[in-house]
């Protein structure tokens, strides 16, 4: 009835072929394009940048290349380019190069009995083609210049270019997978892929020693990450591809059995069937421990997978070795009858089928069983003591040597130096890595001691007991007029705590938070919900940076310093400080101490005298209404929320409409008493009071904001009642912002680095946006700055 029926009319056509030959009618042949039947092989060939890398490796290595250099860029995916020194391509053959089942190493099928190279079906080049832009730069010896081809579905593109270049061929393939959207969606990112490709060159490397392989990605500018070198032995590519702890746990597996039999023409098909072969590698001695076993095989020089002998080994060695040594390395070469492997078995050719399978598998694994356990003459044990808490350090011998453990035999193993502090005796010094090397800890001083202060400048809440010390202006903490201050006030019990300098004192009370941040009891479901948020939301980078960080220092009035690890750290001071002080508002919801004011404050002077400050700086105009009925309403409601108030967040007014005391979220931390008037207009006109959830929360911003290191917004000298136009019209100065290139107050920085930084340790959970929105950011790493002084 008016439904669009166009998605059930295409589900008809495509289900129609099935429903014809479901009927009886069959399904009618047809002959594939050419081009499609192109591109379904090279999907089968080319399965990720790591094969593409195989196959060009292979065909340098059949030129007769000594020489192999490959660059990479993005996981293989942008740039793929391999350079060898090898023969090169003959001028004449360039226009079948990348034509499908073109190739020089076979004539006849015959020939795949005795095949000595990798490459035999000439699908490789014309893979690569159908699925990158491909470009070749080859120099055949004997040529005067080097020629340059660009090809495109296995077809050369116009004629080859002369262009410079040295002897051999450099193939090039840019954009891999870029007519195939679904296969590039499906590669895993770029450092994944880079470290399949490295893989693949690094077991090349180890099989053909003797000849130079390196592994680069494009543009780095630095060492490569593969490097062999012309003339080195197989053990030393084993050690610089793998590491020298694995290179020295490594034993010699060696057999051969091809010379049995004696000679004649029949010798090779008898070798066959009767499952000789040779082999020679390397296999892990009983100190080698791993997760996971490695095994790179190669047969006929062809690099395979064979599940049955991987398993075979592991079972080989967890027969004879505990269960943390049983995953073994394994390196091996078997070299074959070619009667006896067949090639042509899988599209990448990653695995290949020989005769008496069972024959030689069983073989190698016994190789490899005797030759680990031939190898119990070279065990080594790590020798542990631990002290006692509070034994004397080993008594020294008389020839000045500290003592060592007796063993079964009678002989005195000598005990480390480091032993007697806990380390492992024997253990290797960490290598000395200066990019990684964190020159700042907590012990050490901050930015503040290299600035030279200000003659008679000292900081807020100064010994003197008056509200600034000797600071210039009124402090942050209890600035403002004399009759706003708040001044020492006994209490008929002895406070838990007292305020710095005199300002106040602090009932008893339940710490918000306590020392290591637990949350307060609290029976609402809604400030539960409020706090579960919090803790979902935590960025857990962030939150490992501001419990373990060192303060550097203040960077204006805005922003601070401070350096984890090898990393410094730009944070807005403000914005942290107003998050730090939310979720102190919900983790002590209920249990606040309170700062007691010395004198009672009218609730109604001050919401006037915001409305003043607010009319000055355009954020009120006589359509808003009479300023004094506004502050007498507000006045009024938050006189009748007095109970809730002093009950959950320590806030006390009396009947009179009078502020008694604030609570306190964080210890040794006074707000700004300066910012209390535009507070408590905030709090009747921002603060939602029907809803429970919402309540809690505005209040928490709200409160957050007066407790923060945000500064007072003051109108401009000689501002009037003019102001709204003003900043309507996009003036900041006017409405009374302040440039975050000014300097800091000492007050403020003293606050925020011995207030509210230690209390970010462990009380912060920083959101996730703090990651994305500038609340904090990496200005610099070790690391990139010593890549910049290793460029310079």
């Amino acid at each position: 009835g008016g439904a669009d029926v166009r998605p059930a009319r295409r589900l008809f056509a495509m289900a129609a072929p099935q429903a014809a030959a479901a009927a009886g009618a069959p399904a009618r042949i047809q002959r594939l394009d050419k081009d499609v039947v192109n591109r379904i092989a090279a999907g089968e060939v080319i399965l990720r940048p790591a094969s593409a890398l195989k196959e060009l490796l292979e065909n340098a290595l059949d030129a007769g290349a000594t020489s192999v250099a490959v660059q990479v860029k993005e996981g293989g995916v942008k740039l793929l380019q391999v350079q060898d020194n090898g023969s090169g391509v003959h001028v004449a053959d360039l226009p079948l190069l990348c034509e499908r089942h073109a190739t020089s190493k076979l004539r006849a099928f015959d020939d795949l009995q005795s095949v000595g190279t990798f490459g035999f079906r000439g699908e490789a080049l014309a893979s690569i083609s159908y699925v990158s832009h491909l470009s070749v730069v080859t120099h055949p010896q004997g040529a005067k210049h080097a020629l340059r081809a660009e090809y495109a579905d296995g077809v050369l593109k116009g004629a080859a270019r002369p262009c410079a270049g040295v002897q051999g061929t450099q193939v090039t393939a840019e954009d891999l997978f870029y007519n195939v959207p679904a296969r590039r969606r499906a590669l895993r990112p770029a450092s994944e892929e880079y470290a399949r490709l490295l893989e693949v060159a690094q077991r090349y490397a180890v099989l053909f020693a003797g000849r130079a392989l390196s592994v680069r990605k494009a543009g780095s500018g630095g060492r490569p990450d593969l490097q062999t070198l012309v003339g080195a032995s197989r053990m030393d590519n084993l050690r610089a591809v793998y590491g020298a702890a694995t290179a020295r746990e490594l034993l010699p597996v060696e057999v051969d059995t091809l010379r049995e039999g004696g000679d004649g023409d029949g010798a090779g098909k008898d070798a066959a069937l009767e499952g000789r072969f040779a082999c020679e590698g390397y296999a892990s001695s009983a100190n080698y421990q791993a997760k996971r076993t490695t095994l790179v095989l190669f047969i006929n020089q062809r690099l395979v997978e064979c599940s049955p002998l991987k398993r075979a080994l592991e079972a080989t060695y967890a027969s004879i070795l505990p269960a943390k040594a049983a995953k073994p390395f394994v390196f091996l070469s078997l070299t074959l009858p070619g009667g006896a492997v067949d090639v042509n078995v899988h599209p990448t050719k990653k695995e290949v089928a020989f005769l008496a399978q069972e024959e030689v598998i069983g073989a190698v694994c016994g190789a490899v069983e005797a030759a680990v356990l031939g190898s119990n003459n070279t065990r080594t044990f790590n020798l542990t003591q631990s002290l006692l808490p509070g034994a004397p350090p080993p008594a020294k011998g008389k020839s000045g040597k500290s003592g060592g453990v007796k063993a079964a035999g009678g002989d005195v193993a000598p005990a480390s130096k480091k032993s007697a502090k806990g380390e492992v005796a024997g253990s290797t010094k960490k290598p000395y890595v200066p990019q990684k090397l964190v020159r700042v800890d907590h012990k050490a001083g901050n930015l503040d001691a290299f600035v030279l202060s200000r003659p008679g400048a000292g900081r807020a809440g100064g010994t003197d007991g008056s509200a600034g010390g000797a600071s210039q202006g009124p402090s942050p903490c209890c600035g403002g007029e004399p009759s706003q201050q708040a001044t020492k006030q006994e209490a008929q019990a002895p406070p838990r705590k007292r305020r710095r300098g005199g300002a106040a004192t602090v009932e008893d009370g339940v710490d918000a938070g306590g020392d290591a941040g637990e949350a307060a009891k609290c029976e609402l479901s809604s400030v539960r919900e409020l706090r579960s948020a919090v803790e979902s939301d935590a960025h857990q980078t962030l939150l490992e940076v501001f419990q373990h960080h060192t303060w550097v220092g203040m960077a204006d009035s805005v922003f601070g310093l401070l350096q984890h690890t090898t990393k410094l750290y730009l944070v807005n001071v403000e914005r942290v400080s107003a998050e730090l002080f939310y979720q102190q508002f919900l983790r002590g919801f209920g249990h606040f101490d309170a700062i007691v004011l010395s004198e009672p404050l009218p609730l109604r002077e001050l919401l006037e005298g915001a409305l003043d400050e607010a009319e000055a700086m355009g954020e009120w105009a006589p359509a808003d209404g009479p300023k004094d009925e506004i502050a007498r309403l507000c006045a009024a409601l938050l006189t009748s929320k007095r109970e809730m108030l002093g009950e959950y967040f320590a806030t006390s007014i009396d009947e009179d409409g009078n502020l008694l005391s604030l609570p306190e979220l964080v210890p040794d931390h006074c707000p700004d008493l300066r910012k209390l008037p535009r507070y408590l207009l905030r709090l009747g006109n921002e603060v939602d009071w029907e809803r429970e959830k919402e309540c809690f929360e505005s209040y928490a911003r709200v409160t957050a904001d007066l407790y923060s290191t945000a500064p007072l917004r003051l109108p401009r000298q000689g501002t009037t009642a003019t102001a709204p136009a003003a900043a309507a019209d996009g003036d900041s100065a006017s409405a009374g912002a302040r440039p975050s290139s000014q300097p800091c107050d000492e007050a403020v920085a003293w606050a925020v680095q011995h207030s509210i930084m230690p209390a970010c340790r462990t009380r912060l959970r920083p959101p996730r946006h703090f990651a994305t929105d500038g609340g904090v950011s990496v200005v610099a790493a070790l690391e990139r700055l010593y890549r910049i002084f290793e460029r310079c």
